[in-house]
């Protein structure tokens, strides 16, 4: 029997922290991502291995993940850098920033 647990915490790309928005109303820019902490997920794992003959092996195995802190986009909140990690290039930059 194996059992395993974690606590992870992640850093976003700095300019996800330095994301300037721009407001009309104001016409000024302010910073919306500063006061923006780690994504942090907890993990948990267990498993069973059963080896009934010398080739046969049956194994199990459990795997819980519970994150929080993740930032999300309020405008479009079906969007979050969580999924985000199989991109190679900045996904926070828009594509007039390119």
């Amino acid at each position: 029997m194996n059992l395993g647990a974690g606590l992870h915490s992640q850093l976003q790309p700095r300019e996800v922290y330095f994301y300037q928005d721009y407001n009309e109303m104001t016409n000024s820019y302010s910073l919306t991502n500063e006061n923006l902490r780690f994504t942090k997920s907890v993990h948990l794992v267990a498993g069973y291995q059963y080896q009934p003959l010398n080739t046969f092996r049956i194994k199990l195995e459990t795997y819980f993940q519970h994150l929080y802190n993740v930032p999300v986009k309020e405008s479009f909140p079906e969007f979050s850098l969580i999924n985000s990690g199989d991109f190679f290039a900045n996904p926070c930059r828009r594509q007039s920033d390119k």
